[in-house]
């Protein structure tokens, strides 16, 4: 898939996406962060530190995430257009741009690491989890909320954008999620399926680090 056309696509898209998206936005926000919420650092007894929204786009998720898991926000997008929505949301967020495959962070730099619809614009997903494992402190949280590729519905979205030559990496199964979270050394992974409306058959997986 072309970075390039993921870059025009929201570009275009920018201006108008938090209405247009309002809905969907408001459900994956909230999966993810009960995802998150179930998972604390403080139930374990950890000290809270930095959360990281990879594919934050506008910022919908990152302005809600640093409440939720009690840490300071950090979000990264390749979107430059996205990125300015995000900035004027949230005026003192640091804002990164960036390759969701490629993080330009150190190891072991956040508490948590959540990403939401972004994943499938990568032509290898399981690279993005495998990053989002390496930048998690041991005892931290990954969640990850996409589109389920399993799901008939989704599958039928998938097949449209590809035969009108949209923009897409690959879109994996919910149950293919959760492996990519074990194959990249998370533990505890668990899996919610769930739908937002009768088109989008979605998932959110969460895992933690060892240590």
């Amino acid at each position: 898939m072309s970075g390039a056309a993921v870059d025009a696509e929201y570009a275009a898209l920018a201006s108008d996406y938090d209405e247009d998206w309002a809905a969907y936005n408001r459900a994956t926000t909230e999966r993810t962060l009960r995802a998150l919420r179930d998972r604390a650092p403080g139930d374990r007894g950890d000290e809270p530190g930095r959360a990281l929204d990879v594919g934050c786009g506008t910022g919908a998720l990152l302005a809600r995430l640093t409440p939720a898991a009690a840490t300071a926000g950090v979000g990264l997008d390749r979107s430059a257009e996205m990125l300015a929505v995000a900035r004027r949301r949230l005026s003192a967020a640091s804002l990164v741009r960036g390759e969701a495959t490629a993080l330009p962070f150190p190891d072991a730099a956040f508490a948590a690491a959540v990403t939401n619809s972004s994943l499938h614009y990568a032509d290898d997903p399981a690279a993005g989890v495998r990053e989002l494992a390496r930048v998690v402190r041991p005892g931290g949280t990954v969640v990850w909320t996409d589109w389920d590729g399993g799901a008939l519905t989704t599958r039928g979205v998938v097949a449209w954008l590809r035969l009108t030559r949209r923009p897409l990496g690959r879109v994996l199964s919910a149950t293919a999620m959760a492996e990519a979270l074990r194959d990249a050394g998370l533990t505890d992974v668990r899996l919610d399926r769930w739908r937002h409306g009768w088109l989008w058959g979605l998932a959110t997986v969460s895992g933690r680090k060892p240590g």
